[in-house]
Order: structure tokens, then sequence, then C-alpha cells
């Protein structure tokens, strides 16, 4: 029997533990133990553990201390200023880790979680589930085996809306710091990550492979009352070629989903909610329906599947591949300089004093629109909106650690 544990189970992590539950319900796995330091303030969570046999522990390092024997893996949902320290605890013992997305915050923390993975002998992927949607995965097949040739360029926009209650939800949301650790919370770091992880894995000619950035220019923004950007424009230009622009953002007017379009040799494909739709050059076209059943519980399969046959083929999204994502961040954090502020007279507050209260920046979505035409940063605009800032590239090619230019203000 396949046994782990689960570090991280208040929060976006639970829904972890419950498809953990369900494969140990299946005779898959066993969850043996899980941790959350809010344990005291989560009775109605803990119990439903409780009652599957699962030992709780508030300490994250006690339960590997009393464990590490029994365990093969865990899994870590924690704060992202937590990742760092407790992947390097879980190596120490010999367990493989799947670790929540990001990897870290900075380059300097996945290297040396990288340098402990390495020198255990263990495997680590991190949870970029969209990098194991079949429609994802079709676009990227396509690339790698030629029929639509290398990437040229990519670009990625939408918007998804987060309230007050979003940012109330921990102590980091939204944080650039969380006591001493860099956290750097915004769309771009955080909730549309995925994002940006699917625009390198398609940057790489290679079936497995993510494109490195070798110089990132970007302006981050805030709207919204928090420390962090809520508000992105990144441009990334890679080892291998391709330009990549994401354009997110958490205050759209309305819900306006995600798009990203992959201009390649031999045709243009286009994903979103909807599924992929390749257009090729000769005049056919292929589509691949989204399938709810992909993404995340396939990820969790996998990663069970090769704990159960060692077969390393199974797995996606290593630390080596997910570095290139925090290096593409922190560069972006750096050639921001700092986070920008957009003022009220170019956003509004809606529901403001409810737990639903969210900042809407104007005419966000047209805006995002006409630079993913033009593959521009807003600023860069012909029609630049007024809050816009220019800023500098970075150069990343021997970008070993964050920061070199920013300044958390």
């Amino acid at each position: 029997m396949i046994n782990v544990a689960l570090i991280g189970f208040g929060g976006y992590g639970n829904s972890l533990g419950k498809s953990l539950l369900q494969h140990a319900a299946e005779g898959r796995c066993r969850l043996l133990a899980a941790a959350d330091l809010a344990l005291p303030r989560i009775p109605d969570i803990a119990a439903a553990y409780e009652q599957q046999g699962v030992t709780l522990y508030a300490d994250a390092h006690a339960m590997l201390d009393a464990h590490a024997n029994d365990l093969h893996a865990v899994y870590i949902a924690s704060s992202i200023g937590s990742h760092c320290a407790l992947t390097l605890a879980a190596a120490q013992r010999g367990l493989h880790i799947h670790l929540e997305k990001p990897a870290a915050a900075t380059v300097q923390e996945v290297d040396r979680m990288r340098n402990a993975v390495d020198r255990a002998g263990v495997q680590c992927i991190v949870g970029f589930q969209w990098a194991w949607r079949e429609d994802v995965r079709r676009i990227k097949q396509r690339i790698a085996d030629g029929r639509l040739g290398p990437l040229r360029r990519a670009v990625s926009f939408g918007a998804s809306p987060r309230n007050a209650a979003y940012y109330a939800r921990n102590e980091w949301a939204g944080k650039i710091r969380s006591g001493q650790a860099w956290i750097l919370d915004g769309p771009a770091m955080n909730a549309q990550a995925h994002v940006v992880n699917v625009l390198l894995l398609l940057g790489s000619p290679d079936l497995d492979g993510y494109a490195t950035p070798a110089a990132v220019h970007a302006e981050l923004y805030a709207a919204g009352p928090i420390e962090g950007h809520d508000t992105a424009a990144i441009r990334i230009e890679t080892d291998r070629g391709p330009s990549l622009l994401f354009l997110g953002s958490h205050c759209p007017e309305s819900d306006f989903g995600h798009v990203l379009i992959a201009q390649c040799a031999h045709g243009t494909a286009a994903w979103g909610n909807s599924g992929a739709r390749i257009a090729y050059t000769d005049g056919t076209t292929e589509t691949v329906e989204p399938d709810p059943g992909q993404g995340r519980p396939a990820m969790i399969d996998a990663f069970l599947r090769f704990l159960e046959t060692g077969d390393e083929s199974l797995l996606r999204c290593r630390l080596p591949d997910a570095r290139n994502m925090t290096l593409a961040l922190d560069a972006a954090y750096d050639s921001s300089g700092i986070v920008h502020r957009i003022g009220s007279g170019h956003a509004r507050r809606i529901d403001e004093g409810t737990p639903n209260a969210r900042t809407a920046i104007a005419d966000l979505q047209t805006l995002m629109e006409h630079a993913a035409e033009q593959h521009a940063l807003f600023s860069e605009l012909p029609d630049a909106p007024p809050w816009a800032v220019r800023t500098e590239p970075v150069d990343t090619r021997n970008y070993t650690e964050f920061p070199t230019r920013f300044r958390a203000e």
C-alpha cells in the first residue's frame, strides 16, 4: 500500500485531501497523516479527516518526524513562503513530493529545493494541473510532432475577479512578503500561474520540455488595496526563440475568462474555457473539447501510479521545469521595479464594505484585447491608459537570485 501525507488541508489543499481519500477508498493509497497550522480553527474540516482515520497535526515537521519511516510521499499545499523549507524537510526524509504551484517565490529557493531533491534521489512534481489537460497536451503534441510546426509567438489574456474574502482567506494573500519570506502573490504568481506555465510549455519544441526565459519585460500594477500585483503585463523572450505575452488581472468589470493564442509555422491554436481549436495553414482544423476528468484528477492519478510502479515517464512539470515560471515572475518584478498603483480615477470599488467587495479597472477587457493583438505591454499601446508606466527589460540568462531591481513599497 502506498502511504502518503498531506501538508495544508484547510484551504485549497482540502481538494487534494478529498481526492486522496477517494483514492484511498479505492485501495490506491492510504492517507496516514495531515498537518495544518490552522488546525484549531478548522474543526469541521479536521473532523472529516479524523473520521477517515487520518492522524492530524498542527506542525508539519512534527508529522514528518512521526511518520517518515512509514511514508512514501507527501503532498505539500501550504503557503508559498513555506514551500522551500517543507520540500527540504521531505527530501531529507527520502520522500517523493507533490508540491502545489508555484514551486516557490524565488529562483534561489527553487535551486535549493532542486539540490535537495537530487541529493536525496527523490522526485518532486509541481501542481501545474493544466499541463495535464488533454486540450493543452494536444497543442503541445502538434508543436512537437511538426504538424503545427515550431511556435513563433503566443499570447494569453484574461481576468478572474477576486474579492475581499479571497484576500482575507489567509495571512499571505495579496502580500509581497509574509514575515521574512517572499510571497509575491498576485494573479501571475498564483491563481493564473497555470497560464504562464502553459505559455512556457508551448514555447519549447520538445514534447515534455519548457522554454527557458532569456529576457523578461513586465509591468505590474495594483488597483485594489493590496501589496502585490492584481494586474500584469509580462512579455517573455525565450531561449528557443518564441516570444510569450501574459496579460492577466483580478480586476475586471466582468469575468471574461482566459484565451491563449499560439501562432505557429503551420497554423494557429486557440485555447480557453471551451477547449482547443487548431487551424492549420492547409485549411484543416482540429478541436479538443474540455474534459473535467483531466487536469487535477489526471495529475494526482499519474503521481500515484508513479509511486506504485516507479515509472518516471508518468511525471510532468518537475522542479527544473517549474523553475522557469518562477524565473519569469522574479524577473517580472525586477523589470517592473515596483508594483505601480492604479488610482481611483481609473478603477472603482464594487460592493464595498462586504466580503464581495472588489476592484474593477475601467475598460480592462478592451485594453487587454488591444495589447494581445499588438503583442504589447500596456504602456506600449498607441492608446495606452494614463496609468501605464514604461519599464525596462531584465536579462535572465544568468539570473540566480531575486531581487535585483525590485523595491517593495
